[in-house]
């Protein structure tokens, strides 16, 4: 068994992603070695920066590759739900063997839970049934009573599902794409300050609830100092939890938004607090620690 990683690269749309032409790629080589493919996985949303790899080029390929083709939308998955997304869930249906998406990063579900699409079950079942005489059969299955000790290794899983139906029993649907939104709305809003300041800079082109940035110079250093002085203020102010990661050796900073009680005014205060870090760092007044 070998696990082939395929690095991302900067697509048309802004953000980085994998195309289908480099998957094929990969797979010939592999073939080449002795192997043979059986399963790819995609990302709708990607940790780092909700980034999509170009699905519109994998069109057929499970079909042509004869390969599983899996898509990990754990963040993003859940704005499919959203009517103007429906292009993209027509999309994922066509192209993927499985989907799934986690209840607790961006559905209110809490840790653990997540939720996987499968196009053929029965291909599941093929793989991990587990039968004996010494086990219940359930002969009967259907769709609506799937025996899921047959979908997975592990025969018993842990209880769930109450408190994803209350969610969903709270909120109902019209809730859920209510809150969705309002992060996505916050996000634009962000997005569009950050561009009109001149002192911050988008790193990549995002549109749901995650907004990636840094400061507008090209100066590593000055970024640095950036980050570091945001951290200053926030110790010594208003609590934020900073955390920047990197790409391409560039460090920057994810807004994530996405809380139940977050509000407007608490972005705007997050991004006041950013320009006065900028501020401070174009005007001399953040040094480098010796």
């Amino acid at each position: 068994m070998r696990l082939h990683k395929i690095p991302a690269q900067k697509l048309a749309d802004g953000n980085y992603g994998i195309t289908a032409s480099q998957v094929r790629q990969a797979m010939a080589e592999d073939r080449k070695n002795g192997l043979k493919p059986c399963a790819v996985q995609l990302n709708y949303g990607s940790t780092n920066t909700c980034g999509y790899d170009d699905l519109n080029s994998f069109r057929g390929f499970s079909e042509q590759e004869k390969v599983w083709l899996h898509v990990d939308a754990a963040y993003a998955g859940p704005a499919l739900i959203l009517p103007e997304y429906r292009e993209r869930s027509l999309l994922m249906q066509e192209i993927a063997t499985s989907f799934n998406f986690n209840g607790s990063k961006w559905f209110l579900c809490g840790v653990d839970s997540a939720f996987l699409f499968i196009k053929d079950r029965q291909l599941l079942k093929r793989v991990f049934a587990a039968d004996g005489d010494y086990m219940a059969r359930s002969d009967a299955e259907q769709i609506y009573n799937p025996e899921f000790k047959d979908w997975s290794i592990p025969l018993g899983r842990r209880f769930r599902a109450l408190r994803i139906w209350m969610v969903l029993s709270y909120f109902g649907r019209q809730g859920l794409q209510e809150f969705l939104r309002i992060s996505i709305d916050q996000a634009d809003a962000a997005r569009k300050k950050i561009d009109a300041s001149g002192l911050l800079k988008q790193i990549v082109k995002t549109d749901l609830g995650l907004v990636c940035f840094r400061l507008a110079s090209d100066d590593l250093n000055k970024n640095d100092l950036f980050i570091k002085r945001i951290e200053d203020l926030s110790d010594s102010g208003q609590k934020f939890l900073i955390y920047p990661s990197v790409i391409e050796g560039q460090k920057f900073l994810r807004l994530a938004l996405g809380g139940i009680h977050t509000e407007t005014k608490d972005v705007d205060l997050f991004l006041d607090l950013c320009l006065k870090a900028a501020q401070d760092v174009e005007n001399g007044l953040v040094q480098k620690e010796s």
